[in-house]
């Protein structure tokens, strides 16, 4: 977001559409929980596989941006930009950069993040007519949720994503990153239970999904 933001300053108009075009591409740090849960709960090679995504990320940021700049066609600007003077950061720095950090972790758990659980857990629970679904008198099919998701499940088939567990877990995706992983919690119990009967090609098609 602070990148998005900091294009207003790009001299050409061409550029800063290129530039707001590829930051996207770059993996936010927000991802890392997904794939650490995922990730780790299904493949072996966990850490390769999560290196295999951020390079595939990086690369494709850069096919895309080749080609934009083949059809997006302008003049060079005068580019010119001050750097600081790099130093050794001291402790007293570094722990106060990691508590603003965790700080604002906690901050997202404790309200965006537990705010979506419990719609999620609302709208998993309740039909549309407010009835309880127990799974057993009311099925869980039944939920608001179910419905909701079950009406772009379609539009994910190709990738082989035909579950709408899935798909409720990438809507809430779009509000922040880290409460996919808090969603699946919620629809299946686990992550672990999550990923009992999916392939291989689900799931890499579901991360490149949630990358891109």
């Amino acid at each position: 977001v602070p990148a998005v933001m900091a294009t207003r300053t790009t001299a050409s108009e061409k550029d800063k559409k290129l530039t707001l075009m590829l930051i996207p591409f770059i993996p936010c740090s927000a991802k890392l929980p997904i794939f650490t849960a995922v990730v780790g709960g299904f493949f072996k090679l966990d850490v390769l596989i999560i290196l295999g995504l951020y390079f595939l990320s990086v690369a494709l940021g850069v096919l895309v941006g080749f080609i934009s700049k083949l059809i997006i066609k302008s003049k060079p600007t005068p580019f010119m930009m001050e750097l600081p003077s790099y130093r050794l950061p001291t402790a007293k720095n570094t722990l106060l950069l990691m508590w603003e950090k965790a700080k604002d972790f906690i901050k997202k758990a404790f309200t965006v993040i537990f705010v979506c659980s419990l719609i999620i857990w609302f709208l998993n629970s309740f039909d549309f007519k407010f009835n309880y679904v127990d799974g057993e008198i009311i099925p869980v099919d039944s939920s608001m949720l179910s419905k909701i998701s079950s009406f772009i499940t379609p539009l994910f088939k190709p990738i082989g994503i035909n579950d709408w567990r899935y798909c409720a877990s990438l809507i809430t995706g779009l509000t922040a990153k880290e409460t996919l992983v808090s969603t699946l919690t919620v629809l299946y119990g686990s992550v672990d239970l999550a990923l009992v009967n999916v392939t291989t090609g689900q799931i890499l098609a579901f991360l490149v999904f949630v990358i891109l």
